[in-house]
């Protein structure tokens, strides 16, 4: 499933226009990245929870010839699907 018809899904299941449908995914998707960006975990019971996780430094090494070189220090996330939705998808 794409953005899209994800768009069309909401907006079905919803029965609200598909542009309404648009704004509500966009705003959805707004939170948790405001959320992230802010160093906040983020938990829809059901889903799963979103978490900011940093990466530290670390040192590395360039497989072909063999050259260390340090990796920097970054931020990623983290998602962790709820047991409802594990069992959900085990069950399809």
């Amino acid at each position: 499933m794409n953005k899209t018809q994800l768009i069309e899904k909401i907006a079905a299941d919803a029965g609200i226009n598909k542009i309404q449908a648009q704004k509500a995914l966009a705003a959805v998707e707004n939170g948790i990245r405001e959320s992230l960006v802010q160093g906040e975990a983020l938990e829809l019971k059901g889903f799963g929870k979103f978490e900011p996780k940093t990466m530290s430094a670390r040192q590395a090494r360039n497989p072909q010839n063999g050259e260390t070189f340090q990796v920097p220090e970054r931020k990623s996330m983290k998602f962790s699907p709820s047991k409802l939705l594990v069992k959900a998808i085990a069950d399809a």
